[in-house]
């Protein structure tokens, strides 16, 4: 595949992703819900974060001797008591992070596994 073809691959499958996520939020904005699928789709959003949030801290046979999965899960587990509690994105995120990055610092407990 040359750079060319490559590019317009690339543009016509980012218009279409555009186009279909565009038409839904147009769509789903001018549709009257029913309660009980409001109360659904709200919750469906955290849903689906916390589930791709638990695979990619979750450790694996293959991957604890490779990784920093204390460190991951220790900012995972304060983030989301911050999240629980404040309801403050910012603060979350900022938690999170930094635990993140300090725990992950210390060398001994990248030698475990």
């Amino acid at each position: 595949m040359t750079t060319h073809s490559l590019l317009w691959a690339v543009i016509i499958v980012g218009a279409g992703t555009y186009l279909i996520r565009a038409l839904s939020l147009i769509a789903g904005s001018h549709l009257r819900w029913p309660s009980w699928a409001q109360d659904w789709i709200t919750a469906l959003t955290p849903a689906i974060l916390g589930s791709l949030f638990a695979l990619q801290i979750a450790p694996t046979p293959s991957s604890i001797e490779h990784s920093n999965w204390i460190a991951e899960g220790t900012a995972f587990a304060a983030a989301a008591v911050v999240a629980c509690r404040s309801r403050n994105l910012l603060l979350t995120v900022a938690v999170g992070l930094a635990l993140f990055a300090g725990v992950s610092r210390i060398p001994w407990m990248l030698s475990w596994g």
